[in-house]
């Protein structure tokens, strides 16, 4: 009778070793499943950070360029409408004096 009341002790022993072991592992396996998740959320969120700078830098370098552009073309124009405006002015000169000279001629 003590035989057997050892015997199922030692089988309840080794039944709950192996329930212990088994929750461990379970454990282990939330744990590492848990800690590979927490990488991949750190790694996208990494990622989409990077793209998210990446694209505000294009947008800024855009701005910057289509800044420029404007700041060209308005110097462009400027540049334009004063040599516009010598010419008008030259025209006109050159039509004073033609006329001085006609009144001297008269």
């Amino acid at each position: 009778a003590e035989k057997i009341a050892e015997a199922a002790l030692a089988a309840e022993r080794t039944k709950l070793e192996q329930t212990e072991a088994g929750v461990k592992q379970r454990e282990a396996a939330r744990h590492t499943k848990r800690v590979k998740k927490s990488i991949w959320h750190f790694t996208v969120s990494l990622k989409r950070r990077a793209l998210l700078g990446w694209l505000c830098e294009l947008d800024e370098a855009h701005r910057r360029r289509r800044l420029l552009r404007k700041a060209l073309a308005r110097m462009k124009l400027r540049a334009l409408s004063r040599s516009f405006e010598a010419w008008i002015e030259f025209r006109r000169r050159i039509k004073e004096s033609r006329m001085e000279r006609r009144v001297l001629e008269l």
